[in-house]
């Protein structure tokens, strides 16, 4: 019997995982239950700038990517201090309902009840500034150059495109993974169900960092299996932090960049 999206849902671990604030005490542990004991075997044998941060929520997903033309493969949210932290505590301390709808907005992105990648400004301009504060307009500098070259509008552009997270926690520095999270298998049988999708309803997958640990997440190895996988496009390590840009990176960071690049263009431009 085939699984529907609506089936796969019922599935996500998301669904019973929940937050009101996005700085929370210290002594706060929201990492997922059927994550604790990994992430504490892990947080164990690594130091304060390596581990990952408990009480910080976590962000698997960021967009719909049941929705999405184009979906990016990361590695993990980062952490900035002054951001993660000290704005987070400010909002949280003087803006309590922008803390509030902020923190409802980030769960609907585990949940899949967003339709685009960013907040609007337009319908609500204190969410879409908290947002991006928080998430240090991260996304929206990387992503910026290629919704120029779609020549779409921010509302068509974020709704065609989406994130996900090979670990969902923040940590300051991240330097191996663990694919062993129950919250994975999640993220592993969304993926291999959205590449069962005929042609023209599948998204093209962008792999922006950690290439390895995604083939050891999808494939159950470490071996390049990638090549030659025409739903899979690989950024290169040598690019990483540089924008999603074929200009600036001068065929670096993309295998076969020219094709690549029109390829994700294309993708999120069609109808």
């Amino acid at each position: 019997m085939k699984t529907t999206d609506e089936d796969l849902k019922k599935m996500n671990p998301w669904k019973d995982y929940s937050f009101e604030h996005l700085y929370n005490d210290e002594n706060t542990d929201l990492i997922h239950k059927a994550d604790k004991e990994v992430i504490e075997k892990y947080n164990e044998k690594k130091d304060e700038d390596h581990k990952f941060i408990k009480w910080v929520p976590a962000i698997p997903f960021q967009g719909n990517p049941y929705t999405a033309k184009v979906i990016f493969l990361s590695l993990n949210p980062g952490f900035v201090e002054k951001l993660n932290k000290d704005a987070a505590k400010f909002l949280r301390n003087n803006c309590i309902k922008i803390s509030e709808d902020l923190a409802k907005h980030w769960h609907k992105h585990l949940t899949h009840e967003v339709n685009s990648m960013m907040p609007s400004k337009e319908e609500n301009e204190n969410l879409y500034t908290a947002f991006q504060l928080i998430g240090d307009w991260y996304w929206v500098e990387k992503l910026e150059q290629l919704k120029t070259d779609t020549k779409l509008s921010d509302k068509e552009f974020y709704e065609k495109v989406a994130l996900i997270e090979l670990m969902p926690y923040s940590s300051r520095y991240c330097n191996d993974i663990t694919t062993e999270l129950t919250t994975q298998e999640y993220t592993r049988n969304l993926i291999k169900h959205l590449l069962k999708r005929s042609k023209s309803d599948k998204p093209l997958f962008v792999v922006m960092r950690s290439e390895k640990y995604w083939g050891k997440l999808l494939f159950d190895n470490e071996n390049n299996n990638f090549e030659n996988n025409k739903d899979f496009i690989i950024r290169k390590r040598d690019s990483k932090g540089r924008p999603l840009r074929a200009q600036s990176i001068n065929g670096n960071a993309f295998l076969n960049l020219n094709v690549d690049y029109d390829r994700i263009k294309s993708k999120i431009s069609l109808e």
